[in-house]
């Protein structure tokens, strides 16, 4: 999944929260974070640790629980 989809997908689920989508919203944060996590898996050790740090990965961990809240 090339860097400009993560950054798509986490913008798209970032606007149905907005438009009060909470529910299409969580649904599309955990299928980002479950393909970003499976993209660090099939990374060797060290790029995975690091990947794991990224922007990227951080914005999809906090979502879920963003929109959790906002339900």
């Amino acid at each position: 999944m090339p860097a400009v989809r993560w950054r798509a997908a986490l913008e798209r689920i970032r606007l149905l929260h907005h438009q009060g989508r909470a529910e299409v919203a969580g649904h599309e944060a955990r299928e980002a974070q479950a393909l970003l996590e499976r993209f660090a898996s099939a990374l060797p050790e060290p790029l995975a640790q690091t990947f794991r740090q990224s922007e990227a990965m951080r914005c999809a961990s906090a979502l879920p629980a963003s929109v959790a809240t906002a339900e």
